[in-house]
């Protein structure tokens, strides 16, 4: 069993676990996630067979122990062969840490990738009930607001206000075209405010939890977002093209939005390139 314990939060978690599922679909080995057998209840991985507190037990008894081995991924400069040579040696193996792509066998398991993270249907029922009550016909724009972690996180690089973001949806808006734009935020929206900025009646907040927030994003037609696995990983479940703001004067344009399959290979290289 290769034991993945996930760091960060939600996206960060999703996006590591995708790069170790799509390598052991490569190699025969069964596989679990530390974090997602308790929280973030809310795909289908998370009631499949060994993703459960008795396995998490498990792994966490057997590593706190010594008994089964403990590979890490701290750093850009990871042991990447060798650590993969323990996991092949031995039948049990800890996982640990951010620094390890697979993104080619991420390609080419995108499928059962997107199986494994399908929302549960309490959730995506919801959401689909929220945007043909809130919205109906048209172009749907998913919005993600970054704020808490994002104020600190690289010095606040990526951080930015409503009006900031009020500023790149101008340019996504379209006039004369019907555009229902979902807002999604980890801090309480004013949408009233985002109606008179914006002038249009047509944009909805749902205030969900996480998951309900990332399923709400993947069901749009685009996403408009800060730099971040959150947005990436809701693109992922039907190749959404993304706009990602990373400047405070950036400027929108077609050619800005792309699709998963081309941002999951940029994501990394994209927090440092000026």
């Amino acid at each position: 069993m290769m034991y993945v314990h996930d760091p960060g939060k939600m996206g960060n978690n999703v996006f590591l676990f995708m790069q170790f599922y799509a390598w052991a679909m490569e190699n025969g080995r069964s596989i679990m996630s530390m974090r997602f057998a308790y929280k973030y209840q809310y795909f289908k991985l998370c009631d499949m067979p060994h993703n459960n507190m008795l396995w998490r037990l498990i792994g966490q008894i057997g590593a706190k122990m010594g008994l089964i081995p403990t590979v890490r991924y701290d750093g850009v400069d990871a042991d990447v062969e060798g650590n993969e040579k323990i996991i092949r040696e031995n039948k049990n193996v800890m996982i640990r840490g951010w620094y390890v792509r697979y993104l080619p066998l991420v390609e080419k398991h995108i499928e059962e990738i997107r199986e494994i993270f399908t929302f549960k249907e309490s959730i995506s029922g919801k959401i689909a009930r929220f945007m043909a009550e809130n919205g109906g016909e048209g172009e749907n724009i998913g919005l993600h607001i970054r704020r808490r972690d994002y104020a600190r996180h690289m010095g606040g690089r990526f951080f930015f206000s409503d009006e900031e973001y009020a500023e790149t949806m101008r340019q996504v808006v379209e006039s004369g075209k019907r555009q229902n734009i979902y807002v999604c935020s980890d801090e309480p929206v004013d949408v009233e405010w985002w109606r008179k900025t914006l002038g249009t009646e047509r944009i909805y907040y749902l205030g969900g939890n996480p998951g309900e927030d990332m399923c709400l994003l993947s069901m749009c037609d685009k996403i408009v977002g800060t730099l971040s696995s959150f947005t990436l990983v809701a693109a992922m479940q039907r190749n959404l093209p993304i706009y990602w703001k990373r400047r405070k004067n950036d400027r929108v344009s077609d050619e800005g939005f792309r699709p998963f399959s081309e941002m999951m290979y940029r994501f990394d290289s994209m927090f440092t390139e000026e």
